[in-house]
């Protein structure tokens, strides 16, 4: 069929399209949520940090975020994708959003995979949609979330991922009708630049996925090319418009991209450097299966029992390969699932490729810039392989005519089979895995964090403790929790939960609190002393962590000795699994009296040089249990800023008192000024500074507890002379040297920046004008042509 026909024949079909479009993507979903959530658990383990209360929104900014002590998001890519997920939302926040969350995603990204399939069907001259395509197509869309994607979505199910989910079909569908549909070269740009935005938008907010997406559809759009029937001058008019279109919207996010992998490949940031990608994949290879088999059958678990099982595995998941296959047997020439089958063979030799040339694919890794940036390949491969193998499926089966009932049938029971064994190993296997994922959060989290977010304190700053080396663990009465941690969404303020080392690269006083342990468990002094630091408001004392998990480094023991100290504080919440305790009124601003200089430099866990790990330890042990040093009003700072604060500070209004050799304090000598802080978010509040006599010092020293950014002086503004910024020991930290004007001194701290703010929503807003013009564009040619003849009546007259 032409493409004029194909046109013609979708609008004479309008209703049936919008009627097989809305079911099948409503049945898929919704029977996908069902076999899903059925028990009622949502998932909330491994990798998976999905938010569970609205504390999300405090915690979250466009621009700024205090997740994880203060760390900053300052993007490099646009947010927009958080945005989306966080308005998708917002009605259902609680434990169970998710449950409503995924059936609502599903069915926009299935729409997407509904309209592809009926518009094939339509140039195949299919004059009716019987029931057979309406099974095919649900159960196709089933299998898209309840093959081995869904074993990878329980891992890493975020709100990150979500728009991911919603938007890539439709990046699919747009590709198709760019390339085959034949229409005026004005809706073909519009069509190439709404794909452009939908890129961006949503997938460029994942970096260790750029790669593989971007590859993907370069295959897919050169395969749909390729088997086009447009004559050659219109497919390079459309490569050239589609090509120069994705570098033009790309290429300020290709060099924040870049920018961005190399500051990661900084050695100090350990874990996300090369050589520890270099060292996920080894691991990798050699615990998962994924082999060529494995991959072609979708098959490639983690779990150890399928390792032992593996040749029956490939038995019997080779009922995918075997659906795979059966429309290109039965009807030897199927172009519009021809593109997918070959976007289906790429990405699994790229997948399988490490198990199979091992040698030859870790030397290209070392090599190749940015290849490493695939993280974990199972994850980063994963939901574009299943795409595929849905897409394939769903186009090429409905195209076949049998002529017998009992051959539908037959294809129907097998695709069935394929989701009861897919759905199986899927959904009851991760419970076998080291990292259980399926929890049931006790009503008590959510207690426990009312009870800080009624509290007066601004952004108060909340340690959990024991603190995961990545992952924390607990043991609650109904289920088991292991991963990242929910507490991020759940508490109001700077949360110190885990060490995950992508946000703090070893310079963090949250890592001496985790390795202090192992060195000295008579005297909890110096990390008690780093708390006061940190200005630590509350402390959530976890007494059902899992030792197992926390690779030794706690046992009961440091519960016990933990509680003996904190006996005196007030106790807000207990019960035999937490206590949370009031710890403190410390501010987020306050003066400093005690500044300690420490010759250290090199964080505590570097990437190279371990051997200095116990003498960097032992120092920050020695500086945080100094007698009369009160730890509330001091820092850590390295010795190397000595000359540069006493130029500012001034030696008149101070004492020295060496230490020893590597330690040095500095006592301010009659700090007679006050601090009030309040605001409404973490990225914009005010500091009031009242000084009794100004004259004493030329500079008031101010710790500030978030985490240091060189560009903070330029988000500064009030009624004082000059501001310098020191960084300190502990990223979460840094020394704010304020030059009163008067008395009393307003320093506000708004980091909004407008530019940014218009570049990023500028994409998403571009994006909707475009799809609404497309949809309503013959009503509104039909406006202007009617336009046109007025104006041209009234010329006339």
């Amino acid at each position: 069929m032409s493409s004029k026909s194909v046109k013609s024949a979708l609008a004479n079909n309008a209703n049936n399209k919008l009627t097989f479009t809305l079911i099948t993507s409503f049945l898929s979903s919704i029977i996908t949520t069902i076999l899903v959530y059925h028990s009622g658990s949502i998932f909330t383990g491994a990798d998976n940090v999905y938010p569970l209360s609205p504390n999300v929104f405090y915690n979250y900014n466009l621009f700024f975020t205090n997740i994880n002590g203060g760390s900053p998001a300052i993007v490099n890519y646009p947010p927009v994708n958080n945005i989306i997920a966080f308005i998708l939302l917002l009605p259902f926040f609680n434990q169970y959003s998710q449950i409503i969350d995924f059936p609502l995603v599903a069915f926009v990204g299935n729409l997407a995979i509904s309209l592809l399939i009926y518009k094939n069907l339509i140039r195949q001259d299919f004059t009716k949609v019987n029931i057979y395509i309406y099974f095919v197509t649900i159960l196709s869309e089933i299998l898209l979330y309840t093959s081995i994607n869904l074993h990878y979505i329980i891992k890493i199910f975020t709100s990150t991922f979500f728009p991911i989910f919603l938007s890539f079909p439709w990046i699919i569908y747009f590709i198709d009708s760019i390339v085959n549909d034949s229409e005026k070269i004005f809706i073909k740009i519009i069509k190439v630049i709404i794909t452009a935005l939908l890129i961006i938008i949503f997938i460029n907010s994942i970096p260790t996925l750029i790669l593989v997406v971007y590859s993907m559809l370069a295959v897919l759009f050169l395969s749909f090319l390729a088997i086009s029937k447009e004559p050659i001058k219109q497919k390079i008019k459309i490569l050239v418009l589609a090509f120069s279109s994705v570098v033009i919207f790309n290429i300020i996010i290709l060099k924040l991209y870049l920018s961005f992998y190399h500051s990661y490949t900084n050695p100090e940031a350990f874990t996300n450097s090369q050589n520890s990608f270099l060292s996920i994949l080894e691991y990798c290879i050699v615990t998962r299966q994924g082999s060529i088999g494995n991959v072609l059958t979708l098959s490639y678990y983690q779990n150890s029992i399928f390792v032992k099982i593996n040749s029956i595995v490939l038995l019997l998941f080779s009922l995918n390969t075997i659906l795979i296959i059966i429309p290109f047997i039965v009807k030897k020439k199927l172009p519009q699932a021809l593109p997918f089958l070959i976007t289906f063979l790429f990405l699994s030799g790229w997948l399988a490729a490490p198990f199979v040339f091992t040698s030859f694919y870790l030397n290209l890794y070392k090599n190749i810039p940015y290849l490493w940036s695939l993280d974990i390949p199972s994850l980063s491969f994963t939901y574009f392989l299943s795409l595929s193998f849905s897409l394939i499926l769903g186009t090429g089966l409905s195209f076949l005519n049998f002529r017998k009932i009992i051959a539908e049938v037959l294809i129907i029971l097998l695709l069935i089979i394929s989701v009861g064994a897919n759905f199986s190993a899927s959904y009851s296997f991760p419970g076998l895995t080291r990292y259980p994922t399926q929890t049931q959060l006790p009503s008590y989290l959510y207690e426990i964090s009312n009870i800080i977010s009624s509290t007066n304190v601004y952004n108060p700053r909340i340690l959990i403790y024991p603190l995961g080396p990545a992952y924390v663990a607990y043991n609650f009465s109904k289920s088991v929790y292991v991963g990242f941690g929910f507490w991020y969404s759940l508490l109001k303020g700077d949360e110190y939960s885990s060490c995950y080392f992508s946000n703090k690269p070893g310079y963090s006083l949250e890592f001496f609190m985790l390795f202090y342990p192992l060195k000295n468990l008579t005297d909890l002094e110096p990390m008690i002393n780093t708390m006061k630091i940190l200005g630590i408001n509350y402390v959530v004392l976890t007494k059902n962590f899992i030792p197992s998990y926390y690779y030794g480094l706690y046992d009961q023991t440091i519960i016990q000795r933990f509680e003996n100290y904190l006996k005196d504080y007030p106790v807000l919440f207990n019960n035999s699994q937490m206590t949370l305790y009031h710890f403190s009124n410390e501010q987020a601003v306050s003066p400093v009296k005690y500044i300690i200089l420490v010759n250290i430099t090199g964080p505590l866990w570097p990437s190279s040089s371990p051997s200095y790990i116990p003498y960097r330890l032992t120092l920050l042990q020695e500086a945080l249990d100094i007698n009369f040093v009160n730890y509330s009003n001091a820092i850590i700072i390295p010795k190397s800023y000595e000359g540069y604060l006493l130029k500012y500070v001034g030696k008149e209004s101070i004492n020295i008192a060496n230490i020893n050799d590597n330690i040095t304090v500095i006592m301010i000598n009659n700090v007679n000024a006050k601090t009030t802080v309040y605001g409404d978010s973490p990225n914009e509040f005010k500091v009031k500074l009242s000084v009794e006599d100004k004259q004493n010092y030329s500079y008031v020293p101010l710790i500030v507890r978030y985490y240091y950014y060189p560009e903070y002086v330029n988000y500064y503004s009030g009624n004082y002379s000059n501001l310098i910024i020191i960084p300190l020991y502990g990223n979460q930290t840094y020394l704010l040297l304020v030059k009163p004007s008067s008395s009393f001194t307003t320093i506000n701290f708004n980091y909004t920046n407008v530019y940014a703010y218009i570049y990023v929503l500028s994409y998403p807003l571009l994006l909707i004008v475009l799809v609404i013009y497309l949809i309503l564009r013959n009503k509104l040619n039909e406006s202007l042509k009617l336009i046109r003849k007025l104006f041209s009546r009234d010329f006339k007259r």
